[in-house]
This record gives structure tokens, C-alpha cells and sequence, in this order.
């Protein structure tokens, strides 16, 4: 499976950063940009998407779901006595 790669200005309109914020980015190591052969900078879309705390499918299989029930009655139900079982 080939992964998607962005280019800066993608990456920039996803995070709301600017380019000078990538770049120091880059320097502190937070995103590791792919360079192309012309010199570009290309992010992996899995980084910029770890970054911003997106959690990939497999991480969100490993999570359990539960559900709460609460039932809520009226004051007039209760003053009815539809309440007594």
C-alpha cells in the first residue's frame, strides 16, 4: 500500500501553520519531510494526520465502546404513578 504524500502548501492549509512554521518544524525534528528530486518537500499524510492527534484506523479498532442507558422520567409520570412496577 503506497502512502499519500502532501505537498508543503497542503500541509500548511491542513495544520493552519505557515511555511516558515514547517520548516522549523522540520529542524526540530516534529515532521521528516521527503525531498523529490527537484528539491521539494513532500510530508507523509500518516505523520501530519499523528500530529494533529487523528488516530488511524488500527489504533481505533484497540479502543472499546461503551454505552450508557439512563432512563429519565416526567414529574407528571411520577405524580401519575406510572412509575410503580
Amino acid at each position: 500500500m503506497t502512502k499519500k504524500l502532501l505537498t508543503t502548501s497542503e500541509v500548511c492549509i491542513i495544520l493552519n501553520v505557515t511555511r516558515w512554521t514547517l520548516a522549523k518544524w522540520e529542524k526540530a525534528n516534529k515532521l521528516k519531510p521527503i525531498r523529490t528530486s527537484g528539491g521539494h518537500r513532500r510530508f507523509h499524510e500518516s505523520e501530519v494526520n499523528e500530529l494533529m492527534g487523528v488516530k488511524t484506523p488500527s489504533e481505533a479498532q484497540n479502543h472499546k465502546v461503551v454505552a450508557v442507558y439512563c432512563r429519565v422520567s416526567s414529574h407528571d409520570q411520577k405524580s401519575k404513578g406510572d412509575l410503580d412496577r
